[in-house]
């Protein structure tokens, strides 16, 4: 291994380690009710603002209006084909099954949603925004939606897996990896008691949890967001405004060239 190859080692430990750290303050700190809300938010953006979430991932609806005929996509997603539907209610929940590019639109990608009620619906990009993430408060709200501990010992070594875990207790998520036997579930690893053991748990099982303090921190995060590109559009007017056309600079050159031989010729004239 070349000492290049070695330094990008050390320095994806050493970053992997940094991680850990980080979330192992947010979790104690989550659990004591005294959140990192910065920390919050920029996991929160980040999470949502994928551009193509992958499959397994779990999501809830934002736009029902952002949804597609899912028998238009019927050769693109055959396999889930009898239970299509097209109908869904804001923030109803689901699971990516599949995803596939529009077949009319390049570079545009559609998300088929298995939600709760086991119906299936292709939705448009902004239709859907990913809910859950590393880093994120979590109340557990069905048990029946646990694993049981031992099927993930080797999935998450060196946890503490417990068995035992109360609806609506609170929690936070640790790793989210997809599951041993299906790819295309995800398995959510959530630190219970102060984060001194954990469950794992289907995402079907566990509900975002906003920290307090966190919902105004958006709200304000996101004034100052618009206040900034106000100003920045207002800068631009300005400075369009205040600059001169090309033509009209031409024009003021030339008559300036033309005043300029006049003077010329004057001054020669008297000599």
């Amino acid at each position: 291994m070349s000492e290049l190859e070695q330094l990008r080692e050390e320095n994806a430990r050493l970053k992997e380690e940094n991680e850990k750290l980080q979330l192992e303050v947010m979790c104690r700190r989550s659990f004591s009710d005294s959140p990192d809300l910065q920390d919050a938010y920029d996991r929160r953006q980040k999470a949502i603002s994928v551009d193509i979430p992958a499959v397994g991932q779990r999501v809830k609806v934002v736009n029902p209006g952002s949804k597609y005929n899912s028998k238009d996509f019927e050769s693109s997603f055959s396999e889930f084909s009898e239970d299509f539907s097209d109908t869904v209610a804001a923030n109803a929940m689901g699971n990516i099954v599949a995803t596939a590019e529009h077949f009319k639109k390049q570079g545009t990608w559609v998300f088929l949603v298995r939600f709760d009620n086991k119906s299936c619906v292709a939705m448009a990009r902004k239709g859907i925004e990913p809910t859950l993430w590393v880093g994120q408060s979590v109340g557990i709200t069905n048990i029946r939606h646990k694993y049981t501990a031992k099927d993930f010992a080797e999935t998450f070594p060196g946890k503490e897996l417990v068995n035992n875990c109360n609806n609506g207790q609170k929690g936070v998520i640790l790793q989210i990896v997809p599951h041993y036997k299906n790819s295309k579930l995800e398995v959510f690893l959530v630190a219970i008691n102060s984060g001194g053991k954990c469950v794992v748990m289907n995402g079907k099982g566990l509900t975002p949890r906003d920290p307090p303090g966190l919902a105004p921190f958006i709200r304000q995060k996101e004034a100052e967001q618009k206040a900034a590109e106000e100003a920045a559009a207002a800068a631009a007017t300005a400075e369009t405004a205040d600059a001169e056309p090309e033509s009209e600079k031409r024009e003021r050159e030339d008559e300036g060239e033309e005043e300029g031989e006049i003077k010329r010729a004057k001054e020669d004239a008297n000599e």
